[in-house]
C-alpha cells in the first residue's frame, strides 16, 4: 500500500525517504535527478502533452534535440511605473522617496477563466504596496482601483513595512481541498516590521486579502507554488551564506501551515558547475529566486540566477546587478533537470538606461497560454546611473526604473526533436483513443509496436497518414484506424520517423477535439480552469 502511495501519474516510483534529504550543500557538480538515470518500466503517458525536455521517454533516436529560446516583444515594457505609488513621487512630507517601479517581484499573472480576465499583483515602487491591474488580452493591463486604500489600484498597503518578494496563486487547481479562490505568500523585510518571514495571505476575489499564518526563520524572496500532481503545497526557500551564496531549501505541505516555522525542509536547488560565468563580473553564479507552475505533464521551473556584481558594486554604479532566466523540467516534482545550453532563456540587455538593463524577475505564474503560443512576463530594472546614494534601498539607482515585459515561444516550444531521422519511445501506457502531435515537419509519420518492438498490425509507419506542415495540435491517423482505442491500457511503443522538421510533443486524448487533460501554467484564454478538459 505504501509504495501505491508513492507511485506517481507517470509511473515514477517516490523513495519512502521523499523528499531526499542527501543533496550536498556543498558541492556545485551538477544535481542528479533519479528518473532519468533509472526510468520506469513502463511510463502512464494519460496526463498532458508528453514533451520531449529530456531523455525520459525516449528509447533511442537518429534525431537532435534542439532547445529554443523565446522572442522578446517589440513593444517591451507593457507595463512601467505612472502613479505616484510606483513613481515614489511622495503626495505627504512624511512619505518616503522610493525607486520608481512597477515590478513582478514575484507576483503574479493568471488567466482567471472564470472572470475571462488576465489578472497581475505587481509590486509598485520597489520594496512598495502590492498593486492589482487586468487585462482583456494579456498585453495591455488597465489599473483597477478599489476600496483598499484611498481610491487607488492598491490591494496590499505597504504601510509602514518593507515588502519583499511575493507569490500570488490562482487556485483552481482541482485537486486542492482549499476554498479559497487566491493564495499569496508575502516576505516583509527585517525593516521597521515586527512579523518579519514569509506570511500567508487569501483571499476569494483577489482584491480582499486576509493574512492566515506568519511563518519565520526564511530568508527574503521565498517563495510558494502549488503542484496538483502531488496534491502538495511547496515553499521555494532561500537559503544565504558568505562561502555558498543563494541557495535553495524545499518544504512541502497538504495545506499550508497555519503560522509555524518550517522545520520539515531540505537542501534543494543551487546553481551548479555548469552555470556561465558573466565576462565581466566573473563571479560564481547563485541562485536568486526559484519558482514553478504544472505546465502539461511536468512541472515547469523558472530560475532566476545571479551573474554579479555584488549590491556595494551595483551602488557605486547605480545600476542593477545581472540576473537572469533559465528553464528547468520536472516530472516528480523536485528534482529538476536543466538545459543543456546554460546560456540565458531570457537575459537582460546590460544597457544602461535600457529597460531591462539588469535585475530580472519573474511571477509566480511563469507563463499564461494563447492559442498556440506561450506568453512569459518578466521584470526588469533600468538603473539610474545619475542616482549614487549609500541609502540603496530608498534612493540608489540600481533599484529605480523597474517594469514588465513579455516574450513568447512556441506552444510547447521548449525543446525539439529536429532533423531526418527516427524516434523510438520506451514502453509506454495510456488511458485515452485519439494520437495527437505538436509538429512542424514533413513526412512525419508514427508507428505503434508492442513492447517488443513487435509492429502492430493496422498501425504500421505506411499505413500512417503522413503529416507535412506545422500545427501545434495535429491529430495523427491511419487509413484503417482512426484511433488508438483498441490499444488503450496496453503496453505500447511509438516509433516517429521524419524526413525533416521538428518534433515538440505528443499526447493520446479522450477527445476527438484533443483536451491533453495536462495543466495549463498560469492559464489558457478561453479555459475555465487550470486544466485542459
Amino acid at each position: 500500500m505504501k509504495k501505491d502511495l508513492n507511485l506517481l501519474y507517470n509511473n515514477i516510483e517516490l523513495s519512502d525517504n521523499f523528499p531526499p534529504d542527501d543533496i550536498s550543500e556543498s558541492s556545485f557538480e551538477e544535481i542528479a535527478v533519479p528518473y532519468l538515470q533509472n526510468p520506469p518500466k513502463t511510463i502512464d503517458i494519460s496526463v498532458g502533452r508528453q514533451l520531449f525536455v529530456d531523455d525520459f521517454l525516449i528509447e533511442g533516436t537518429t534525431l537532435e534535440r534542439i532547445e529554443h529560446r523565446p522572442t522578446e516583444y517589440l513593444e517591451n515594457p507593457i507595463f512601467k511605473a505612472e502613479t505616484n505609488w510606483e513613481t515614489g513621487t511622495p503626495e505627504r512630507e512624511w512619505e518616503e522617496i522610493r525607486p520608481s517601479a512597477a515590478i513582478l517581484f514575484g507576483g503574479g499573472v493568471w488567466y482567471d477563466g472564470k472572470l475571462d480576465k488576465y489578472r497581475m499583483w505587481y509590486t509598485a515602487s520597489f520594496h512598495g504596496s502590492v498593486a492589482y491591474a487586468e487585462s482583456d488580452d494579456g498585453i495591455h493591463f488597465k489599473r483597477v482601483n478599489s476600496d483598499i486604500y484611498e481610491n487607488s489600484n492598491l490591494v496590499l498597503p505597504r504601510g509602514g513595512s518593507f515588502f519583499d518578494t511575493n507569490s500570488v496563486i490562482l487556485n483552481h487547481y482541482r485537486e486542492n481541498p482549499m476554498q479559497e479562490e487566491y493564495v499569496m505568500s508575502l516576505y516583509v523585510r527585517p525593516e521597521r516590521c515586527e512579523r518579519v518571514g514569509c506570511n500567508i495571505y487569501t483571499s476569494n476575489d483577489g482584491i480582499h486579502w486576509t493574512m492566515r499564518a506568519h511563518t519565520a526563520g526564511v530568508d527574503d524572496t521565498t517563495t510558494i507554488f502549488y503542484n496538483p500532481f502531488r496534491k502538495k503545497w511547496v515553499y521555494s526557500i532561500k537559503k544565504n551564506d558568505a562561502e555558498f551564496g543563494r541557495r535553495r531549501e524545499y518544504c512541502e505541505c497538504d495545506t499550508l501551515p497555519q503560522g509555524r516555522e518550517l522545520k520539515d525542509r531540505v537542501f534543494w536547488l543551487r546553481a551548479d558547475e555548469k552555470d556561465l560565468r558573466h565576462q565581466v563580473w566573473n563571479v560564481r553564479p547563485e541562485l536568486y529566486v526559484f519558482n514553478s507552475v504544472a505546465y502539461e505533464s511536468i512541472m515547469l521551473g523558472e530560475y532566476t540566477v545571479f551573474k554579479g556584481p555584488q549590491n556595494d558594486i551595483s551602488m557605486k554604479r547605480g545600476l542593477p546587478k545581472v540576473t537572469e532566466l533559465h528553464i528547468g523540467y520536472s516530472r516528480d516534482g523536485f528534482h529538476y533537470s536543466r538545459q543543456t545550453d546554460r546560456t540565458a532563456f531570457i537575459k537582460p540587455s546590460e544597457k544602461d538606461g535600457k529597460w531591462d538593463c539588469g535585475y530580472i524577475h519573474c511571477p509566480s505564474s511563469i507563463c499564461t497560454i494563447q492559442d498556440d503560443i506561450l506568453v512569459f512576463y518578466y521584470s526588469a530594472f533600468a538603473g539610474d546611473s545619475d542616482m549614487i546614494d549609500p541609502n540603496y534601498e530608498e534612493r540608489n539607482g540600481m533599484y529605480s526604473n523597474g517594469s514588465i515585459g513579455v516574450a513568447f515561444l512556441r506552444r510547447d516550444g521548449f525543446a525539439s526533436m529536429s532533423g531526418k531521422g527516427e524516434l523510438i519511445t520506451r514502453n509506454l501506457k495510456f488511458d485515452g483513443e485519439y494520437f495527437f502531435i505538436n509538429a512542424a515537419s514533413r513526412n512525419l509519420r508514427a508507428e505503434i509496436t508492442d513492447e517488443n518492438g513487435v509492429t502492430i498490425s493496422g498501425f504500421e509507419a505506411e499505413n500512417c497518414i503522413p503529416f507535412n506542415g506545422d500545427s501545434c495540435k495535429q491529430l495523427m491517423k491511419w487509413k484503417t484506424k482512426g484511433s488508438l482505442s483498441e490499444l488503450k491500457g496496453k503496453i505500447i511503443k511509438i516509433r516517429f520517423i521524419q524526413d525533416d522538421g521538428d518534433l515538440y510533443t505528443f499526447w493520446i486524448s479522450k477527445s476527438p477535439k484533443g483536451e491533453s487533460g495536462g495543466y495549463l501554467a498560469g492559464g489558457e484564454k478561453g479555459k475555465l480552469g487550470l486544466c485542459d478538459i
